[in-house]
């Protein structure tokens, strides 16, 4: 009986150390040391290569020959890139519900750092941004034509972006507006920081 046990942990020990949840962060990571920077072509094509068959979060997969179910589709990830006028840099996503509405993060090298929302009405109180149990209450304008609004690249806002799973957005007066799949946001988020502000 002892034996079995002991054979029944050992089968399971190789199954739980593929669940770390920092495979994905040392191969990014990984890619950008062995590259020149962010901006290198050469570290997206590594990142996109080597680190999209790491999962962001750990899968909940069953143990002890339990058949598991078939994967979810997989959720839309946040892209990054320059923006058309050649200069800045962004991060975001757009929303799956057919409405085009839209939250990047968008930065200069060197300059300026704010959240854009695209698609949107402005009821003129703050909009509500729901990760997980926090709450945050964001004032945007329109002094770039979109709404707008000024936001340092270390901000608390932005690291609670790259931990999330789902992000809802609700208007001034508790209407929903969208909700956005936080995929991939904080490896998009930090790079497009990294490479503004490198």
């Amino acid at each position: 009986m002892g034996r079995a046990f002991l054979f029944l942990i050992l089968l399971a020990l190789p199954a739980a150390a593929q669940e770390d949840p920092m495979a994905l962060q040392r191969c990014i990571w990984r890619c950008l040391a062995d590259s020149s920077g962010a901006t290198d072509p050469r570290y997206h094509q590594c990142v996109e290569r080597l680190c999209s068959a790491y999962p962001e979060t750990p899968p909940g997969q069953p143990y002890g020959g339990a058949q598991a179910a078939p994967p979810a589709p997989a959720a839309p990830a946040w892209s990054t890139g320059v923006a058309t006028d050649g200069f800045s840099r962004y991060a975001g996503i757009v929303a799956q519900d057919g409405s085009g509405r839209s939250l990047y993060y968008m930065c200069t090298p060197h300059g300026l750092s704010y959240l854009a929302l695209f698609g949107v009405q402005n009821a003129g109180r703050p909009f509500r941004f729901q990760i997980g149990g926090l709450e945050y209450q964001l004032s945007f304008d329109r002094s770039r034509g979109e709404l707008t609004l000024n936001m340092p690249p270390r901000s608390p806002f932005l690291a609670a972006l790259g931990q999330g799973g789902t992000l809802r957005i609700l208007d001034g007066g508790g209407a929903h507006v969208m909700d956005l799949s936080l995929n991939g946001a904080w490896a998009a988020i930090h790079n497009t920081v990294y490479a503004c502000f490198q």
